[in-house]
């Protein structure tokens, strides 16, 4: 199926395709065109709950870095990890602890 879309994007739904171990998706020959990219070139996949493909570009590599550097910060600002002594087993325990949630697996 292809649905048109104005300005130049491009939505279709792709098959996903066993090749081997891997699975695998084509990608249409306007596309490669396009971005002057053809088959055996190397793609920034970028999978952060979708998936992103980008040309493999140095300002795309340092974009993305960037992206994933900030958000490295947002979490290890937002999360910490504490440590507690387990009375039950003498051993130490670990627990990661956001702002919104204090509570431990074994907290009631």
């Amino acid at each position: 199926m292809e649905f048109n879309i104005k300005n130049g994007v491009m939505l279709e739904t792709r098959k996903l395709m066993k090749s081997g171990t891997s699975t695998v998706v084509t990608i249409p020959t306007e596309w490669l065109k396009e971005h002057g990219l053809e088959a055996g070139q190397e793609v920034l996949m970028l999978a952060n709950g979708d998936l992103h493909f980008m040309t493999l570009t140095k300002d795309n590599v340092d974009r993305v870095n960037k992206e994933i550097t900030n958000l490295r910060k947002e979490l290890a600002h937002n999360i910490t990890l504490t440590r507690s002594d387990d009375d039950r087993t003498g051993e130490t325990r670990e627990a990661l602890v956001s702002p919104t949630n204090t509570k431990t697996s074994d907290s009631k």
